[in-house]
């Protein structure tokens, strides 16, 4: 039986999380950090050649070359204060990652899917999202995620619930409430 690799990736100009799935269980987790340069294509390219490298030492190329990529995809609201430049990096840096993984691998068989931050998580406060995401995992996929700074660890907890969206184990968990009858 063949494993279906999945990997997430919240993207961003130096640091991207990255989580990789096999069939459907997180196998591994990190913040993948690159070099910086000054000029924006020079950027684009070492952030991709970063992610390859995490890809490349943690599966190998064969289920690379089959897997399924899930990755979030920027979006500028009307009244956000991040600046358009800032999300226009994260596109860029998305087809550099996309680019250097379609090349190393063929990349006629990668699928690719891409989640807006509001198909993802909605609206929710990012600490109870992280929580949401972690209480979707086994201790044993908990224990993949490496330890760092709360600056850092939201862009790995992003991925992992990237992944977890795209196979579908982040629906929300609807609690019954007990009527005001039923209480009495």
């Amino acid at each position: 039986m063949k494993t279906e690799i999945t990997v997430s990736i919240d993207p961003g100009y130096r640091y991207c999380g990255v989580a990789v799935f096999s069939d459907e269980v997180l196998v591994t987790a990190d913040l993948v950090e690159a070099k910086k340069w000054e000029v924006e294509a020079q950027q684009f390219a070492e952030t991709a050649k970063c992610v390859w490298e995490f890809l490349e030492t943690t599966v190998d190329k064969a289920s690379l070359s089959a897997a399924q990529f899930a990755i979030e995809y920027p979006q500028q609201y009307t009244f956000s204060p991040a600046p358009r430049e800032a999300v226009q990096r994260l596109v860029g840096t998305i087809g550099a990652i996309l680019g250097k993984v379609q090349s190393e691998t063929s990349g006629l068989s990668v699928r690719v899917s891409t989640y807006k931050p509001r198909e993802w998580k909605g609206q929710v406060p990012k600490e109870i999202m992280a929580e949401r995401i972690l209480s979707r995992l086994s201790s044993d996929e908990v224990n993949v995620i490496p330890a760092m700074s709360k600056s850092k660890a939201h862009n790995v907890t992003d991925a992992v619930g990237v992944g977890l969206h795209h196979l579908k184990r982040l629906k929300r968990k609807r609690v019954a409430r007990q009527s005001n009858k039923a209480a009495g």
